[in-house]
C-alpha cells in the first residue's frame, strides 16, 4: 500500500513537471508565473479527485478570472489532452450547464418597477435600456432603432405605450375596443410556461421569469389605463 501511494505521488510530480514545462515553452506571449501555478495546482486536483474535464476547466477559469489573469488560449483543453485523465478514469460527472437564457428575479423586479415609473410619471425618457430590450423583444413592439428612438416615439404617447404593453404595438389602433379581459401579452405569459417548445428551448427558469415580467408589466399598464377613468 505504501509503495502504491509513493508511486502515485511520484507520477503526479512527474506530470506536474511536464505540465509546467509545457506551459513555459508552448505559449506565446509567455504566461505569468501565477497562471502557470494555477494551472498546475488545478490539474493536480484533477488527477487526485478525478473530476470531469469540464469541471477542471471551470475551476481554472474561475481562478484566473478572480485574479484578473489572462485566459486567452486557456478556455479549451485541446492543448492539454495529454494531461487530462482518460474518460475511463474519471469518476466525477460533468457540471450542470448554466442556462444562458435565464435571468434572476431581481431583473424581473427592476423591469416591472421601471415600467411602473414610466407610466406613473408619464415620462418615456425614464424607460431603462433593460426594460426597453425586454419590451421590444417580448411584447410585440418594434425596436425603433434603439432606446432613444423608442423613447422619442412614445414621449408624448404614454397611453399608446400602455395599450401596446397589453396588446402589442401593431394592435394599438383599432383592436383596443374589442380587447377581452385577458390581453394578448397576458396570453403570451401563459404560453411561455405552458408551451413545451418554449420550456424545452429556453429552460423552465427563463420561461417562468419571462412570464413574471410580462404579467407584471401588463398589470402596471392596466392600472395606468384605469386610473382617472382611463379605461381600455
Amino acid at each position: 500500500m505504501g509503495r502504491t501511494i509513493l508511486e502515485k505521488c511520484a507520477d503526479m510530480q512527474d506530470k506536474s513537471t511536464r505540465l509546467r514545462l509545457h506551459l513555459s515553452v508552448n505559449f506565446y506571449p509567455p504566461l505569468p508565473e501565477r497562471v502557470k501555478t494555477t494551472m498546475v495546482e488545478e490539474f493536480q486536483r484533477h488527477w487526485k479527485d478525478r473530476c470531469h474535464s469540464r469541471t477542471l476547466l471551470d475551476r481554472i477559469n474561475r481562478r484566473l478570472k478572480k485574479n484578473n489573469d489572462p485566459i486567452v488560449g486557456l478556455n479549451v483543453l485541446d492543448r492539454f489532452n495529454v494531461f487530462v485523465l482518460p474518460e475511463d478514469e474519471i469518476v466525477g460527472t460533468p457540471p450542470k450547464e448554466k442556462n444562458k437564457w435565464a435571468f434572476p428575479e431581481s431583473k424581473v423586479a427592476r423591469i416591472i418597477k421601471n415600467v411602473e415609473a414610466v407610466l406613473k410619471s408619464e415620462d418615456a425618457d425614464r424607460l431603462s435600456d433593460e426594460a426597453y430590450k425586454f419590451i421590444s423583444l417580448k411584447m410585440g413592439f418594434i425596436a425603433h432603432y434603439n432606446l432613444f428612438g423608442f423613447r422619442d416615439v412614445y414621449r408624448n404617447n404614454i397611453r399608446e405605450f400602455a395599450e401596446g404593453l397589453l396588446c402589442g404595438e401593431g394592435h394599438i389602433h383599432g383592436n383596443m375596443a374589442g380587447l377581452t379581459d385577458v390581453a394578448p401579452n397576458e396570453h403570451e405569459a401563459d404560453r411561455m410556461v405552458q408551451d413545451k417548445f418554449f420550456t424545452d428551448s429556453y429552460g423552465s427558469e427563463y420561461c417562468q421569469r419571462s412570464a413574471e415580467a410580462l404579467r407584471g408589466i401588463c398589470k402596471a399598464a392596466r392600472v395606468y389605463l384605469r386610473e382617472g377613468e382611463k379605461t381600455i
